[in-house]
């Protein structure tokens, strides 16, 4: 009896300490919780992968992941939505939506004005692939054939 108690308890306790970790963290942005070691692409190692990535130091299971440009400059600011290793160079449209949307966000964030944006129209029986018409709404509207699959102009 009192050796299953105790096994019960310390099943208890690591089950609360686990949640308290758990429940520490991902939400945060308080950049001492965080590591993070910016990384080079492998065949120039003056180019910055196009997804730089933080590891929360309680928990390393979370991750939040930013894309940017070749020379580190951000495109997005960091998410858990785009820790997808490919998601930074994807061509599905579910993807680069995500990745856009991050993006809109993080300009939006440092004041910008912005009078018309590009929100990809993906097909809604597959979100990965591009309506053929995609279209720029606000301030003007434009719009034009793209690649279904790649989501490229075509004009």
């Amino acid at each position: 009896g009192k050796q299953w108690y105790q096994r019960r308890v310390r099943g208890r306790k690591e089950k609360a300490k686990e949640k308290a970790i758990n429940d520490l963290g991902m939400e945060s942005d308080d950049y001492r919780e965080w590591s993070y070691v910016p990384s080079c692409q492998k065949k120039n190692d003056k180019l910055w992968k196009p997804q730089q990535c933080m590891v929360h130091k309680n928990n390393p299971r979370f991750k939040k992941c930013q894309c940017v440009e070749n020379d580190g400059t951000p495109e997005t600011k960091f998410a858990a939505d785009l820790n997808d290793e490919k998601i930074c160079v994807s061509t599905k449209c579910e993807d680069v939506s995500i990745v856009r949307d991050y993006e809109y966000e993080r300009l939006i964030s440092f004041g910008v004005m912005v009078d018309a944006y590009h929100f990809p129209q993906c097909q809604s029986r597959n979100r990965n692939k591009w309506e053929p018409e995609q279209c720029i709404r606000g301030f003007i509207e434009h719009c034009w054939k793209v690649n279904v699959k790649t989501g490229e102009s075509l004009e």
